[in-house]
């Protein structure tokens, strides 16, 4: 994802994170992996985002973060790690998409779910439960979005992460609840690039 060429509703690279001057850096087998869809279950295309597009048409799949509040809160105040920095820095509750949330212990939950705080971290084997069950995922998700149409999705995490929400993504297009020709975009690369990409999203 080039986040700043999608901004600007020009078509991006299809190297997630990259800018055209860091290519050059890296195999051209890691390349191949850091490219579009491998195949039909995976729903990122890259697309740039559509230049009309209402935030209520786009969705926001956020990570969990080890950072938490001490006590109980809703979702959305209680994870302070740096992702969820950068989404309070570039976005308010008004500008904001509708965002969903990937907890390594409840699953998908809505942001104004009240939560108590905890530590459990995004495993394969966490991630493979998730995704045995890919149904009711999207049945999650589904609850939080409405009944207007998503025609934007930006997926943020970790690799575990990204591979259930993208399972889930693509269970929501099968059932209508995401728009077939939907952009979707992923972030990618280090800790410092996916705040960029997320910012940039978001601004």
């Amino acid at each position: 994802l080039n986040a700043l060429a999608i901004k600007a509703g020009k078509a991006p690279h299809r190297i997630r994170g990259m800018t055209e001057a860091g290519l050059d850096r890296f195999p051209v087998e890691q390349l191949k992996r850091w490219g579009g869809p491998a195949d039909t279950t995976n729903p990122v295309n890259n697309k740039p985002r559509p230049a009309d597009l209402k935030p209520a048409e786009s969705l926001l799949l956020m990570p969990c973060s080890e950072g938490k509040q001490p006590a109980a809160a809703r979702a959305m105040d209680m994870y302070q790690g740096v992702m969820w920095q950068s989404l309070r820095t570039h976005s308010t509750e008004a500008t904001r998409p509708k965002t969903v949330i990937l907890s390594a212990k409840h699953g998908f939950i809505g942001p104004n779910e009240k939560i108590d705080p905890y530590e459990q971290r995004m495993t394969p084997e966490s991630a493979d439960q998730m995704l045995a069950d890919v149904n009711a995922m999207a049945d999650k998700i589904a609850a939080e979005l409405g009944d207007g149409p998503i025609r934007d999705v930006m997926i943020v995490g970790g690799t575990e992460y990204r591979r259930v929400m993208r399972a889930a993504v693509a269970q929501l297009i099968k059932q209508g609840k995401i728009q077939k020709d939907a952009s979707v975009n992923e972030t990618g690369g280090a800790i410092g690039m996916q705040r960029s990409q997320l910012g940039a999203y978001l601004d």
